[in-house]
């Protein structure tokens, strides 16, 4: 479990060099972000907002904040979308996959 500033987050794909307790990046891929519909709970659902949606043919791109970080906005791709937002904000829960929550182990990186 990680604990990241939309709220705690499971993962099946750890880096095998990180250890508990150590700082860490995670990577999220846009697709793997799903829009709840139906107001299911569990692990690795958050309350969001849906602030616009652009339709790209059989693909939407959806602005997506979440309500426990307000700053923070990712976009979602979602394949063969039902209607969500277009200019209105609109409340629903967003589902992040525990095999799609890549941890990475932090690295500082220095320029010459």
């Amino acid at each position: 479990q990680l604990d990241t500033p939309i709220g705690l987050l499971r993962s099946t794909q750890v880096e095998p060099n990180v250890q508990v307790g150590q700082s860490v990046s995670v990577a999220i891929r846009p697709e793997a972000i799903r829009l709840l519909r139906d107001g299911s709970v569990g692990a690795s659902t958050f309350d969001a907002t849906v602030h616009g949606t652009t339709y790209l043919g059989e693909v939407a791109q959806h602005v997506v904040q979440f309500n426990s970080h307000p700053h923070v906005h990712l976009r979602a791709l979602e394949l063969n979308p039902g209607p969500v937002a277009r200019k209105e904000a609109r409340n629903i829960k967003a589902y992040i996959d525990p095999r799609d929550v890549l941890v990475l182990q932090d690295e500082i990186i220095c320029e010459p």
